[in-house]
């Protein structure tokens, strides 16, 4: 409603259209590429688990997607105030500091060892699980 009143009052009441639009796009696309990332990453995780039959499906990155988008996007853009989602945001931003520390000193780790860089070890394929 503020972007609205705001969109009104800098372009006139003709351009509520527009704003409303605008910020449907951003929205729209920003979850599709957040379900597409998603399906992409998960699908890699799930081809290295070597499903068989019928849960060979999720090595497709549409089907991830699909699931995501069904099970966790869809009931998230139906809640009316996002104020019951606080303790999940903190939870996620202390993920996330968490995970940007520990690469931090991963890199310096690296950096500072002798060791050299073996690519299947950073993004793993179904043969080089054999290596290890």
């Amino acid at each position: 409603a503020r972007v609205r009143n705001f969109g009104k009052k800098a372009f006139g009441r003709n351009t509520v259209v527009l704003v409303n639009l605008c910020i449907f796009v951003s929205c729209f696309f920003t979850c599709s590429a957040y379900s597409m990332f998603i399906g992409q990453f998960l699908s890699k995780v799930f081809e290295v688990a070597r499903f068989e039959g019928f849960w060979a499906c999720l090595e497709q990155p549409w089907v991830i997607s699909l699931i995501v988008s069904t099970l966790f996007l869809l009931p998230l853009a139906t809640i009316k105030n996002l104020k019951s989602l606080k303790h999940f945001s903190m939870i996620g931003l202390i993920a996330v500091s968490v995970t940007t520390v520990i690469l931090f000193y991963r890199f310096i780790e690296f950096t500072t060892s002798d060791a050299s860089l073996d690519i299947d070890v950073i993004f793993p394929t179904k043969d080089s699980w054999t290596k290890y």
